[in-house]
């Protein structure tokens, strides 16, 4: 009965531990930048990971007007949808116009828990709470400035919102994404409580994805 009350308490705490779930969510998102790239590889084209700030509970790919949900502006969600971009405009928000083309198209939709958020620049937590720059990427070992409407998101591809994993099984860009959890869950009070996590793209002719981990002891960022 000890050894079973030993267990059951790491459990819980790891469950209510912030840092699991940013961890959590950063572990999920690399395993799906990794299915976007066997998807491309598999069918022979470009898969687009699309970034999402608004999105509904809900959202989800079982119809048109619950997937519609994704591209609202309402609700307090974040996540991303993995689709094939077949009009070529960097987004899944209309590639389907039926059920069962919806099916064909869109491969996955993840939303964060309530609590997880991207990583906003305009928001940044003073430091050693949180990073001022993202992971550094070869050959910029310093990393890129979270600062300015350019990364105002924690997101740094350099072509914006989303990311593509192309058929030869490279990326479109280099770059990361950075999640975290914030007290309370309101970004506007600048205080980290889930520690931030990266999934890195670090290598477009590989498209190679890796995590890294903010460490504010060492005001730094360690590959896991």
């Amino acid at each position: 009965m000890i050894i079973v009350g030993i267990l059951a308490t790491g459990v819980v705490f790891m469950f209510a531990d912030p840092t699991a779930k940013v961890k959590a969510a950063a572990f999920e998102m690399r395993g799906d930048f990794n299915l976007a790239r066997a998807e491309a590889v598999k069918e022979n084209e470009s898969i687009l990971v699309d970034f999402i700030f608004t999105a509904e509970s809900d959202c989800n790919k079982t119809n048109i007007a619950n997937f519609a949900k994704c591209y609202s502006g309402a609700g307090n969600n974040q996540g991303y949808v993995i689709c094939f971009d077949e009009d070529d405009d960097n987004d899944c928000s209309d590639e389907a116009a039926t059920a069962t083309e919806l099916e064909e198209k869109i491969i996955k939709t993840m939303l964060f828990s309530d609590s997880v958020k991207y990583y906003d620049g305009t928001n940044l937590p003073p430091s050693p709470d949180g990073p001022q720059n993202s992971p550094p990427i070869p050959p910029d070992t310093l990393g890129v400035s979270l600062t300015g409407a350019d990364y105002n998101d924690g997101i740094t591809f350099g072509d914006g919102n989303y990311i593509y994993m192309n058929s030869n099984g490279t990326s479109s860009d280099t770059g990361s994404v950075i999640v975290y959890l914030p007290k309370d869950g309101d970004s506007t009070t600048k205080i980290v409580k889930g520690k931030p996590y990266a999934v890195v793209v670090d290598s477009e002719g590989t498209g190679r994805v890796r995590l890294e981990r903010w460490r504010p002891d060492k005001n730094d960022w360690y590959r896991k």
